[in-house]
């Protein structure tokens, strides 16, 4: 039918990821790692014969996940960041905390702090901007994203699409 709404979900994709929180009050102020796990959900009418081409969105949700495999997730408000010159090592000093030199490779900065929510954001822009926009499905609107610190623990964020 012309006006059906269809939700297409990805399979869900394990990460192992590292990181800090120093607002924390608890033991996450310190370095700690995580199994992640995403889910991503598009919601649209179908266009010609399917919403999106689910291949395609799971090649570019594979790409996602592979930049957060086992790196180090930063946030830009919980560290002071020093690039050194001449070299691809970067210093990260956490609020409160001792300094960390990491290749610049074992890194992903994201907006904010590194808390689910936040990480969340971030995938969600890039599968908007890698996908959604890159491709232009009108058709979409809402995009979604399951995320959990391991199996437990888990968030839903969901955005509105106008394209």
């Amino acid at each position: 039918m012309k006006g059906n709404m269809y939700t297409l979900k990805t399979p869900e994709y394990v990460f192992a990821y590292s990181h800090i929180l120093p607002f924390h009050k608890g033991a996450c102020s310190r370095i700690h790692g995580h199994s992640g796990i995403i889910r991503i959900s598009v919601t649209g009418n179908k266009l010609n014969e399917f919403v999106v081409d689910f291949k395609i969105l799971k090649k570019e949700v594979e790409k996602i996940v592979d930049e957060f495999d086992h790196k180090f997730i930063v946030g830009s408000l919980d560290c002071e960041i020093i690039e050194n010159e001449g070299s691809d090592l970067i210093t990260i000093i956490p609020d409160g905390y001792r300094q960390l030199t990491l290749f610049e490779t074992d890194i992903v900065l994201i907006d904010g702090h590194s808390t689910a929510e936040d990480i969340s954001e971030y995938i969600l822009d890039k599968v908007i901007e890698n996908f959604i926009m890159k491709y232009g499905y009108r058709n979409v609107k809402k995009v979604g994203i399951e995320f959990g610190e391991g199996p437990r623990n888990r968030i839903y964020l969901e955005r509105d699409i106008n394209i």
